[in-house]
């Protein structure tokens, strides 16, 4: 199962889920046009995974994680293009 992914101007919201032997919870498209994308996440809990979030910041890309619960090394992942890592957010 793909993590859910905006590749447009929007928002995403992902409240009380729970996520195990999983890829990444969200992340945003780092191929599509430049154009910001939010996501808030609250109340999750992600064990044995990777990153809760993914996110562009060169796209203005946002991530806010509220009360998550997570063994992930970085819970929140910057990148810089398709798969390049560059840092946490």
């Amino acid at each position: 199962m793909q993590p859910p992914r905006s590749s447009s101007i929007m928002a995403v919201a992902i409240i009380n889920f729970y996520a195990n032997d999983y890829a990444k919870v969200y992340r945003s498209c780092g191929t599509c046009e430049k154009c910001a994308r939010e996501v808030y996440i609250e109340g999750v809990t992600a064990r044995n995974g990777g990153e809760v979030a993914g996110i562009t910041k060169a796209n203005g890309d946002k991530a806010t994680l509220v009360n998550v619960c997570t063994d992930a090394k970085t819970p929140c992942q910057n990148y810089s293009g398709p798969g390049v890592k560059d840092g946490p957010c």
